[in-house]
Protein backbone atom coordinates (compact mmCIF):
# COMPACT_ATOMS: atom_id res chain seq x y z
CA UNK A 1 0.00 0.00 0.00
CA UNK A 2 1.42 3.37 -0.91
CA UNK A 3 0.55 6.88 0.04
CA UNK A 4 -2.31 7.72 2.33
CA UNK A 5 -4.95 5.06 2.62
CA UNK A 6 -8.32 4.54 4.25
CA UNK A 7 -8.92 1.95 6.88
CA UNK A 8 -8.56 -1.16 4.82
CA UNK A 9 -9.04 -4.89 4.69
CA UNK A 10 -6.36 -7.04 6.26
CA UNK A 11 -5.04 -10.53 5.61
CA UNK A 12 -7.44 -12.21 7.94
CA UNK A 13 -10.61 -10.22 8.21
CA UNK A 14 -12.52 -7.10 7.29
CA UNK A 15 -11.87 -3.35 7.64
CA UNK A 16 -13.76 -0.52 9.21
CA UNK A 17 -14.70 2.76 7.69
CA UNK A 18 -12.61 5.68 8.82
CA UNK A 19 -12.66 9.45 8.77
CA UNK A 20 -10.41 12.10 10.17
CA UNK A 21 -12.99 12.86 12.84
CA UNK A 22 -12.19 12.45 16.50
CA UNK A 23 -12.89 8.95 17.83
CA UNK A 24 -15.79 10.23 19.89
CA UNK A 25 -17.58 11.91 17.00
CA UNK A 26 -21.19 10.75 16.74
CA UNK A 27 -22.56 9.06 13.66
CA UNK A 28 -25.94 10.39 12.66
CA UNK A 29 -26.46 8.55 9.40
CA UNK A 30 -27.69 4.96 9.00
CA UNK A 31 -25.85 2.44 6.90
CA UNK A 32 -27.30 2.13 3.41
CA UNK A 33 -28.05 -1.35 2.13
CA UNK A 34 -28.68 -2.28 -1.44
CA UNK A 35 -31.04 -5.22 -1.29
CA UNK A 36 -30.76 -7.78 -4.06
CA UNK A 37 -33.59 -9.88 -5.39
CA UNK A 38 -31.36 -12.86 -6.25
CA UNK A 39 -29.89 -14.83 -3.36
CA UNK A 40 -27.85 -18.00 -3.26
CA UNK A 41 -29.50 -21.38 -3.05
CA UNK A 42 -28.09 -24.84 -3.58
CA UNK A 43 -30.68 -25.39 -6.32
CA UNK A 44 -29.78 -22.25 -8.29
CA UNK A 45 -26.07 -22.89 -7.87
CA UNK A 46 -26.12 -25.71 -10.43
CA UNK A 47 -24.10 -28.10 -8.25
CA UNK A 48 -23.53 -30.43 -11.21
CA UNK A 49 -20.85 -27.98 -12.37
CA UNK A 50 -17.67 -28.44 -10.40
CA UNK A 51 -16.53 -25.45 -8.39
CA UNK A 52 -14.09 -24.05 -9.14
CA UNK A 53 -14.48 -25.20 -12.79
CA UNK A 54 -11.94 -27.73 -13.99
CA UNK A 55 -10.93 -25.55 -16.93
CA UNK A 56 -9.67 -22.89 -14.56
CA UNK A 57 -6.87 -25.19 -13.39
CA UNK A 58 -7.27 -23.60 -9.95
CA UNK A 59 -4.42 -24.98 -7.85
CA UNK A 60 -4.56 -22.91 -4.68
CA UNK A 61 -5.69 -24.71 -1.53
CA UNK A 62 -9.18 -23.54 -0.62
CA UNK A 63 -9.32 -22.20 2.92
CA UNK A 64 -11.17 -24.68 5.13
CA UNK A 65 -11.00 -27.56 2.63
CA UNK A 66 -9.56 -30.96 3.49
CA UNK A 67 -6.06 -29.87 2.48
CA UNK A 68 -6.19 -26.55 4.36
CA UNK A 69 -4.83 -25.94 7.84
CA UNK A 70 -7.20 -23.00 8.42
CA UNK A 71 -10.56 -23.03 10.17
CA UNK A 72 -13.18 -21.43 7.89
CA UNK A 73 -15.79 -21.17 10.64
CA UNK A 74 -13.33 -19.24 12.77
CA UNK A 75 -12.19 -16.98 9.92
CA UNK A 76 -15.83 -16.20 9.06
CA UNK A 77 -16.29 -14.62 12.49
CA UNK A 78 -13.82 -11.89 11.47
CA UNK A 79 -15.61 -10.57 8.41
CA UNK A 80 -16.62 -6.91 8.21
CA UNK A 81 -20.26 -7.53 9.12
CA UNK A 82 -19.59 -9.83 12.06
CA UNK A 83 -17.10 -7.73 13.96
CA UNK A 84 -19.24 -4.65 13.46
CA UNK A 85 -22.14 -6.62 14.96
CA UNK A 86 -19.99 -7.61 17.94
CA UNK A 87 -18.84 -4.05 18.45
CA UNK A 88 -22.44 -2.90 18.64
CA UNK A 89 -23.92 0.55 17.96
CA UNK A 90 -22.06 2.31 20.79
CA UNK A 91 -18.62 1.26 19.60
CA UNK A 92 -19.43 1.75 15.93
CA UNK A 93 -20.60 5.33 16.48
CA UNK A 94 -17.57 6.19 18.55
CA UNK A 95 -14.81 4.42 16.71
CA UNK A 96 -15.58 3.61 13.09
CA UNK A 97 -17.88 6.58 12.40
CA UNK A 98 -19.53 4.65 9.59
CA UNK A 99 -23.04 3.87 10.69
CA UNK A 100 -24.86 1.00 12.31
CA UNK A 101 -23.86 -2.65 12.50
CA UNK A 102 -23.20 -4.19 9.11
CA UNK A 103 -25.09 -7.43 9.63
CA UNK A 104 -28.34 -7.24 7.67
CA UNK A 105 -29.94 -9.79 9.95
CA UNK A 106 -29.58 -7.52 12.95
CA UNK A 107 -30.71 -4.25 11.39
CA UNK A 108 -33.59 -2.76 9.45
CA UNK A 109 -31.65 -1.56 6.42
CA UNK A 110 -32.80 1.15 4.08
CA UNK A 111 -32.51 0.57 0.37
CA UNK A 112 -31.91 2.54 -2.78
CA UNK A 113 -35.09 1.01 -4.18
CA UNK A 114 -36.99 2.74 -1.37
CA UNK A 115 -35.89 6.08 -2.80
CA UNK A 116 -33.44 7.04 -0.07
CA UNK A 117 -31.28 9.99 -1.03
CA UNK A 118 -27.62 10.33 -0.16
CA UNK A 119 -27.03 11.94 3.24
CA UNK A 120 -26.13 15.59 3.40
CA UNK A 121 -23.80 15.18 6.37
CA UNK A 122 -21.67 12.45 7.83
CA UNK A 123 -19.95 9.43 6.24
CA UNK A 124 -21.86 6.42 5.00
CA UNK A 125 -20.79 2.93 4.02
CA UNK A 126 -22.61 1.39 1.06
CA UNK A 127 -23.07 -2.35 1.55
CA UNK A 128 -24.25 -4.48 -1.37
CA UNK A 129 -25.28 -8.05 -0.77
CA UNK A 130 -23.81 -10.22 -3.51
CA UNK A 131 -26.13 -12.67 -5.22
CA UNK A 132 -24.78 -16.00 -6.41
CA UNK A 133 -24.81 -14.76 -10.01
CA UNK A 134 -22.66 -11.80 -8.91
CA UNK A 135 -20.13 -14.11 -7.26
CA UNK A 136 -19.90 -16.38 -10.29
CA UNK A 137 -19.67 -13.38 -12.62
CA UNK A 138 -16.87 -11.77 -10.62
CA UNK A 139 -14.93 -15.04 -10.44
CA UNK A 140 -15.38 -15.83 -14.14
CA UNK A 141 -14.19 -12.36 -15.10
CA UNK A 142 -11.34 -12.42 -12.59
CA UNK A 143 -10.13 -15.75 -13.98
CA UNK A 144 -10.05 -14.33 -17.50
CA UNK A 145 -8.28 -11.17 -16.37
CA UNK A 146 -5.68 -12.97 -14.29
CA UNK A 147 -5.09 -15.60 -16.99
CA UNK A 148 -4.01 -12.75 -19.27
CA UNK A 149 -1.20 -11.92 -16.84
CA UNK A 150 0.66 -9.03 -18.46
CA UNK A 151 -1.13 -9.36 -21.79
CA UNK A 152 -3.27 -6.24 -21.61
CA UNK A 153 -5.00 -7.38 -18.41
CA UNK A 154 -5.96 -3.80 -17.61
CA UNK A 155 -7.93 -3.52 -20.85
CA UNK A 156 -9.69 -6.82 -20.17
CA UNK A 157 -10.60 -5.66 -16.67
CA UNK A 158 -11.91 -2.34 -17.92
CA UNK A 159 -14.13 -4.00 -20.54
CA UNK A 160 -15.46 -6.48 -17.99
CA UNK A 161 -16.21 -3.69 -15.54
CA UNK A 162 -18.24 -1.68 -18.05
CA UNK A 163 -21.28 -3.70 -17.15
CA UNK A 164 -21.26 -6.19 -19.98
CA UNK A 165 -22.18 -9.86 -19.64
CA UNK A 166 -22.44 -11.51 -16.24
CA UNK A 167 -21.48 -8.38 -14.30
CA UNK A 168 -24.17 -6.19 -15.84
CA UNK A 169 -26.74 -6.49 -12.98
CA UNK A 170 -24.15 -5.66 -10.32
CA UNK A 171 -22.77 -2.81 -12.42
CA UNK A 172 -26.27 -1.29 -12.70
CA UNK A 173 -26.81 -1.53 -8.94
CA UNK A 174 -23.49 0.19 -8.31
CA UNK A 175 -24.29 2.95 -10.81
CA UNK A 176 -27.65 3.64 -9.14
CA UNK A 177 -26.09 3.61 -5.68
CA UNK A 178 -23.31 6.03 -6.56
CA UNK A 179 -25.34 8.57 -8.56
CA UNK A 180 -26.48 10.66 -5.53
CA UNK A 181 -22.90 10.88 -4.24
CA UNK A 182 -21.45 11.70 -7.65
CA UNK A 183 -24.00 14.50 -8.03
CA UNK A 184 -22.65 16.03 -4.81
CA UNK A 185 -19.02 15.50 -5.76
CA UNK A 186 -18.52 13.14 -2.83
CA UNK A 187 -17.97 9.79 -4.54
CA UNK A 188 -14.59 8.56 -3.29
CA UNK A 189 -14.61 5.06 -1.81
CA UNK A 190 -12.38 2.38 -0.45
CA UNK A 191 -13.50 -0.99 -1.83
CA UNK A 192 -13.59 -4.23 0.13
CA UNK A 193 -15.44 -7.52 0.32
CA UNK A 194 -16.69 -9.06 3.57
CA UNK A 195 -13.30 -10.65 4.14
CA UNK A 196 -10.56 -8.60 2.53
CA UNK A 197 -9.87 -5.69 0.21
CA UNK A 198 -8.24 -5.64 -3.25
CA UNK A 199 -5.15 -3.95 -1.87
CA UNK A 200 -2.96 -6.32 -3.90
CA UNK A 201 -3.65 -4.27 -7.06
CA UNK A 202 -3.11 -0.53 -7.64
CA UNK A 203 -6.83 0.02 -8.27
CA UNK A 204 -7.56 -1.23 -4.76
CA UNK A 205 -5.11 1.15 -3.14
CA UNK A 206 -6.67 4.33 -4.48
CA UNK A 207 -10.18 5.78 -4.20
CA UNK A 208 -12.89 4.42 -6.48
CA UNK A 209 -15.46 6.88 -7.80
CA UNK A 210 -17.50 4.92 -10.34
CA UNK A 211 -18.99 1.45 -10.74
CA UNK A 212 -16.26 0.67 -13.27
CA UNK A 213 -13.57 1.67 -10.75
CA UNK A 214 -15.09 -0.62 -8.12
CA UNK A 215 -15.45 -3.69 -10.33
CA UNK A 216 -12.05 -3.23 -11.95
CA UNK A 217 -10.39 -3.33 -8.52
CA UNK A 218 -12.31 -6.43 -7.49
CA UNK A 219 -11.86 -8.49 -10.66
CA UNK A 220 -8.13 -7.75 -10.88
CA UNK A 221 -7.51 -8.77 -7.25
CA UNK A 222 -6.30 -12.31 -6.56
CA UNK A 223 -7.22 -11.80 -2.91
CA UNK A 224 -10.86 -11.11 -3.76
CA UNK A 225 -10.89 -13.94 -6.32
CA UNK A 226 -9.59 -16.47 -3.78
CA UNK A 227 -12.01 -15.29 -1.09
CA UNK A 228 -15.04 -15.62 -3.38
CA UNK A 229 -13.92 -19.03 -4.69
CA UNK A 230 -13.57 -20.28 -1.12
CA UNK A 231 -16.88 -18.79 -0.02
CA UNK A 232 -18.85 -20.40 -2.85
CA UNK A 233 -17.03 -23.70 -2.36
CA UNK A 234 -18.25 -23.75 1.24
CA UNK A 235 -21.76 -22.82 0.19
CA UNK A 236 -21.81 -25.86 -2.09
CA UNK A 237 -19.92 -28.33 0.06
CA UNK A 238 -19.90 -27.24 3.67
CA UNK A 239 -16.81 -27.50 5.88
CA UNK A 240 -14.36 -30.32 5.27
CA UNK A 241 -14.65 -31.50 8.87
CA UNK A 242 -18.30 -32.46 8.45
CA UNK A 243 -18.39 -33.60 4.81
CA UNK A 244 -19.49 -37.07 5.93
CA UNK A 245 -22.46 -35.70 7.86
CA UNK A 246 -25.14 -34.25 5.51
CA UNK A 247 -27.12 -32.73 8.38
CA UNK A 248 -24.06 -30.93 9.73
CA UNK A 249 -23.20 -29.68 6.25
CA UNK A 250 -26.71 -28.31 5.77
CA UNK A 251 -26.61 -26.58 9.14
CA UNK A 252 -23.25 -24.98 8.33
CA UNK A 253 -24.44 -23.75 4.93
CA UNK A 254 -27.57 -22.23 6.48
CA UNK A 255 -25.42 -20.39 9.05
CA UNK A 256 -22.84 -19.10 6.57
CA UNK A 257 -23.30 -15.30 6.38
CA UNK A 258 -24.07 -13.56 3.08
CA UNK A 259 -21.23 -12.06 1.07
CA UNK A 260 -21.10 -8.28 0.76
CA UNK A 261 -19.34 -5.69 -1.35
CA UNK A 262 -18.66 -2.66 0.86
CA UNK A 263 -17.82 0.86 -0.27
CA UNK A 264 -16.22 2.69 2.63
CA UNK A 265 -15.79 6.49 2.51
CA UNK A 266 -12.22 7.29 1.53
CA UNK A 267 -10.15 8.94 4.24
CA UNK A 268 -6.99 10.63 2.93
CA UNK A 269 -5.64 11.22 6.44
CA UNK A 270 -5.30 7.53 7.27
CA UNK A 271 -2.01 6.03 6.12
CA UNK A 272 -0.17 2.76 6.51
CA UNK A 273 2.84 4.52 8.05
CA UNK A 274 0.87 5.41 11.18
CA UNK A 275 -0.81 2.04 11.52
CA UNK A 276 0.00 -0.47 14.25
CA UNK A 277 -0.80 -4.17 14.41
CA UNK A 278 -1.97 -4.88 17.96
CA UNK A 279 -2.15 -8.32 19.56
CA UNK A 280 -4.89 -8.95 22.11
CA UNK A 281 -4.79 -12.34 23.82
CA UNK A 282 -7.13 -13.45 26.59
CA UNK A 283 -8.31 -9.88 27.09
CA UNK A 284 -4.81 -8.39 27.35
CA UNK A 285 -2.92 -6.09 25.01
CA UNK A 286 0.28 -8.15 24.85
CA UNK A 287 2.15 -6.68 21.86
CA UNK A 288 2.21 -4.05 19.08
CA UNK A 289 4.07 -3.97 15.77
CA UNK A 290 4.60 -1.21 13.25
CA UNK A 291 2.86 -2.23 10.02
CA UNK A 292 5.78 -1.30 7.76
CA UNK A 293 8.94 -3.30 8.55
CA UNK A 294 12.03 -1.40 7.46
CA UNK A 295 10.21 1.93 7.22
CA UNK A 296 10.78 4.89 9.52
CA UNK A 297 8.69 4.64 12.69
CA UNK A 298 6.88 8.00 13.06
CA UNK A 299 6.58 7.82 16.86
CA UNK A 300 10.22 7.59 17.93
CA UNK A 301 10.66 8.88 21.50
CA UNK A 302 6.89 8.55 21.99
CA UNK A 303 6.77 4.79 22.35
CA UNK A 304 5.24 4.62 25.80
CA UNK A 305 2.66 7.30 24.96
CA UNK A 306 1.68 5.39 21.79
CA UNK A 307 1.20 2.11 23.67
CA UNK A 308 -0.90 3.84 26.31
CA UNK A 309 -2.98 5.60 23.65
CA UNK A 310 -3.72 2.30 21.92
CA UNK A 311 -4.52 0.65 25.25
CA UNK A 312 -6.96 3.44 26.11
CA UNK A 313 -8.70 3.14 22.75
CA UNK A 314 -9.03 -0.65 22.95
CA UNK A 315 -10.22 -0.49 26.54
CA UNK A 316 -13.07 1.75 25.41
CA UNK A 317 -13.84 -0.51 22.44
CA UNK A 318 -13.88 -3.67 24.56
CA UNK A 319 -16.00 -1.95 27.17
CA UNK A 320 -18.58 -0.86 24.59
CA UNK A 321 -18.65 -4.39 23.14
CA UNK A 322 -19.22 -5.83 26.62
CA UNK A 323 -22.22 -3.52 27.05
CA UNK A 324 -23.55 -4.71 23.69
CA UNK A 325 -23.15 -8.36 24.67
CA UNK A 326 -24.93 -7.77 27.98
CA UNK A 327 -27.78 -5.91 26.28
CA UNK A 328 -28.19 -8.73 23.79
CA UNK A 329 -28.20 -11.27 26.59
CA UNK A 330 -30.91 -9.40 28.47
CA UNK A 331 -32.94 -8.73 25.34
CA UNK A 332 -32.96 -12.34 24.20
CA UNK A 333 -32.75 -13.91 27.65
CA UNK A 334 -29.91 -16.11 26.51
CA UNK A 335 -26.67 -17.06 28.15
CA UNK A 336 -23.94 -14.79 26.83
CA UNK A 337 -20.31 -14.06 27.52
CA UNK A 338 -19.68 -10.80 29.30
CA UNK A 339 -17.47 -9.67 26.45
CA UNK A 340 -18.49 -10.85 23.02
CA UNK A 341 -15.50 -9.29 21.23
CA UNK A 342 -13.11 -12.17 20.49
CA UNK A 343 -12.32 -13.25 24.04
CA UNK A 344 -9.66 -15.83 23.13
CA UNK A 345 -7.62 -13.52 20.97
CA UNK A 346 -7.55 -11.26 17.93
CA UNK A 347 -5.21 -9.03 15.98
CA UNK A 348 -6.45 -5.43 15.85
CA UNK A 349 -5.08 -2.90 13.37
CA UNK A 350 -5.17 0.63 14.76
CA UNK A 351 -4.36 3.95 13.10
CA UNK A 352 -3.07 6.88 15.19
CA UNK A 353 -2.56 10.49 14.19
CA UNK A 354 0.94 11.92 14.57
CA UNK A 355 -0.19 14.11 17.48
CA UNK A 356 -1.77 11.04 19.18
CA UNK A 357 -5.09 12.86 19.41
CA UNK A 358 -6.99 10.61 17.01
CA UNK A 359 -6.95 6.82 17.25
CA UNK A 360 -9.31 4.46 15.49
CA UNK A 361 -9.81 0.78 14.90
CA UNK A 362 -9.09 -0.28 11.34
CA UNK A 363 -10.07 -3.94 11.53
CA UNK A 364 -10.02 -7.20 13.47
CA UNK A 365 -8.15 -10.30 12.28
CA UNK A 366 -7.87 -13.95 13.40
CA UNK A 367 -5.20 -14.93 15.92
CA UNK A 368 -2.32 -17.25 15.03
CA UNK A 369 -2.62 -20.42 12.94
CA UNK A 370 -6.42 -20.67 12.82
CA UNK A 371 -6.30 -17.82 10.33
CA UNK A 372 -3.69 -16.44 7.95
CA UNK A 373 -2.94 -13.17 9.76
CA UNK A 374 0.63 -11.92 9.59
CA UNK A 375 2.37 -11.36 12.92
CA UNK A 376 4.07 -8.22 11.62
CA UNK A 377 7.49 -7.82 13.22
CA UNK A 378 6.81 -10.74 15.53
CA UNK A 379 6.79 -14.44 14.67
CA UNK A 380 3.94 -16.70 15.80
CA UNK A 381 6.35 -19.49 16.76
CA UNK A 382 9.52 -17.69 17.80
CA UNK A 383 7.67 -15.09 19.91
CA UNK A 384 5.13 -17.47 21.40
CA UNK A 385 6.00 -16.44 24.96
CA UNK A 386 5.14 -12.82 24.15
CA UNK A 387 2.10 -13.32 21.93
CA UNK A 388 0.57 -15.84 24.30
CA UNK A 389 1.60 -14.16 27.54
CA UNK A 390 -2.07 -13.73 28.38
CA UNK A 391 -2.00 -17.44 29.20
CA UNK A 392 0.66 -17.02 31.85
CA UNK A 393 1.01 -13.49 33.20
CA UNK A 394 -1.87 -12.71 35.52
CA UNK A 395 0.02 -10.41 37.84
CA UNK A 396 0.66 -6.69 37.59
CA UNK A 397 4.23 -7.23 36.41
CA UNK A 398 3.37 -8.27 32.86
CA UNK A 399 4.48 -5.87 30.14
CA UNK A 400 3.37 -5.01 26.60
CA UNK A 401 6.03 -5.07 23.87
CA UNK A 402 6.23 -2.68 20.91
CA UNK A 403 8.47 -3.45 17.91
CA UNK A 404 9.59 -1.28 14.99
CA UNK A 405 12.56 -0.78 12.66
CA UNK A 406 15.35 1.32 14.05
CA UNK A 407 16.02 3.34 10.93
CA UNK A 408 14.64 3.88 7.45
CA UNK A 409 15.54 0.82 5.40
CA UNK A 410 17.53 -0.59 8.32
CA UNK A 411 17.36 -4.12 9.67
CA UNK A 412 17.82 -3.19 13.33
CA UNK A 413 14.79 -4.16 15.39
CA UNK A 414 13.80 -1.93 18.29
CA UNK A 415 11.91 -3.54 21.18
CA UNK A 416 10.22 -1.41 23.83
CA UNK A 417 8.42 -2.87 26.84
CA UNK A 418 5.77 -0.83 28.60
CA UNK A 419 4.08 -1.65 31.91
CA UNK A 420 0.38 -0.89 31.71
CA UNK A 421 -2.21 -0.71 34.45
CA UNK A 422 -3.63 -4.11 35.35
CA UNK A 423 -1.10 -5.83 33.08
CA UNK A 424 -2.70 -4.36 29.94
CA UNK A 425 -6.13 -5.89 30.45
CA UNK A 426 -8.94 -4.34 28.43
CA UNK A 427 -11.69 -5.30 30.89
CA UNK A 428 -11.79 -5.83 34.61
CA UNK A 429 -11.78 -9.53 35.51
CA UNK A 430 -15.30 -10.94 35.73
CA UNK A 431 -16.35 -11.39 39.34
Amino acid sequence: MSGTQPCRGGDGGGGAAATDDDTTAPCSTPRLYLQRTRCFSVISAKPERRWPPVEWLYSKTIVGSQASKYDYRYISTFNFEEWNRRLGPNAVRRFTVAGGAAAAATTSPSTVEDGDAAPTTGPLTLSIRLADDDIVGICDTAHKVQAEEQQDAAAVAAVAAEGRGSLAPLHRVLCDALKPFQARGRSAWFVRLSWRSPKDVPEGRRPSSTATDVLTAVVKSKRCFDDLVAYRWHLLHGPAAVDSDPQAVGKFISMLPPAYLHLVPWCPDVGISTELRCFVHRGRLVALSHQVPGDMFPFVAQEEAVVRRVHRLLTEVWGAAAVTAENQRQQHDQRSERNGLYDDGCVVDVDISLDLERAMVVEFNPYHDRGSTSAGMFDWQVDEDTLYSGDHDEGGGATTELRYSGAFGGARLVKVRVSLNDAGRLLEPQR
